[in-house]
């Protein structure tokens, strides 16, 4: 029996080679389409289409992809699944204390809304990283639980790379083992407990369904950034691995 086909559009080679290397841990079987741009970006070209798009189509007519992606969507004709993993990025408009911190969250909103259903073939489901694709090495490797307290203020993203060459991940993705990898996944899905007012705790299935939609999400993140100008950082792009497996994955005994 044909695996369905699985379609994971990035923003960039850093987010390939992490979803490369998770999805040989995890035998999850995709093809990876960068577009090099992120979710601002991307999100003027898809509103001056009134969000009237088929996303494959879409993507077809980007500038600066390569060919060897754009052959990603010519040879295959259909997705079962597409998942979308995009960064919240704020420096995208030079965000400080007062200036353009709405415009940005309006377009996730936006995005968020639009893009909710992975099986639909001319949409997909999206998921934003708060602040960006380095959330996901911002943690002790040896206190998985550091990640609970870890947070960036929204002046600070554009040297977030370098905090993070301070307090996270010195280990290059290349050199995480099988079980690092998805502790790092399941530990993003305790602080998006935490995020969303649960407790830094792994929830029932049943309640992952319910209080961990991008959706909500993005709401209390909101909150946070509204009120104090602070991001808590998330990696939500490791939940698709949930989403796309199910209830078995969540449950199973993660002692190597």
């Amino acid at each position: 029996m044909n695996k369905p086909k699985i379609l994971l559009i990035v923003e960039g080679n850093d987010d390939k080679r992490l979803y490369q290397k998770l999805g040989k841990v995890l035998s999850f079987e995709c093809e990876i389409f960068s577009v090099n741009a992120n979710i601002h970006m991307l999100y003027k070209k898809i509103k001056s289409e009134n969000f009237n798009i088929n996303i494959v189509e879409f993507l077809k007519t980007l500038n600066g992809v390569s060919e060897n992606d754009k052959n990603i969507l010519i040879k295959e004709k259909k997705f079962a699944y597409i998942y979308l993993i995009f960064d919240y990025d704020p420096q995208h408009y030079n965000i400080s204390k007062n200036k353009n911190i709405k415009r940005g969250i309006d377009e996730l909103v936006e995005m968020v809304n639009y893009f909710n259903n992975e099986t639909d073939p001319t949409i997909g489901k999206i998921y934003i990283n708060y602040p960006m694709y380095e959330s996901f090495f911002d943690i002790d490797i040896n206190d998985f639980s550091s990640l609970k307290e870890r947070y960036i203020y929204v002046n600070e993203c554009s040297n977030y790379k370098n905090i993070i060459n301070n307090r996270g991940i010195k280990t290059g993705i290349e050199k995480l083992n099988s079980k690092d990898l998805i502790e790092l996944i399941f530990a993003n899905i305790n602080k998006a407990s935490s995020i969303v007012g649960r407790g830094y705790i792994l929830l029932d299935y049943k309640d992952y369904l319910n209080y961990l939609s991008q959706e909500n999400i993005l709401k209390y993140e909101i909150k946070s950034i509204i009120s104090e100008y602070k991001i808590l950082t998330l990696y939500t792009g490791a939940f698709l691995f949930i989403d796309y497996f199910g209830k078995d994955f969540y449950k199973k005994d993660r002692n190597f």
